[in-house]
């Protein structure tokens, strides 16, 4: 499948992101030379781009692997019969 790699990579960064979304607040909260708009509007970047755009990919890629999988694995059974 041409897109193998790129769905290992969502597969894989989506909860990675999840887990360092906490440590990312903290960070551009610390940057002083942004002002709290600034600060807000990175942030809410980060986060409409992990819950609008990661997370759906992530199910859908993973929704497709399992219906890939029941495919297989029907097809299996099939042949074994």
């Amino acid at each position: 499948m041409e897109y193998e790699g790129c769905n290992e990579a969502v597969r894989n960064i989506t909860p990675k992101m999840a887990r360092a979304l906490p440590e990312i607040e903290k960070m551009v909260s610390g940057i002083p030379v942004l002002t709290d708009r600034q600060k807000k509007f990175y942030l809410a970047v980060m986060e409409e781009r992990y819950e609008k755009v990661f997370q759906p990919t992530c199910r859908k890629i993973m929704g497709q692997q399992m219906s890939e999988e029941r495919q297989t694995d029907v097809g299996q059974e099939r042949r074994c019969r």
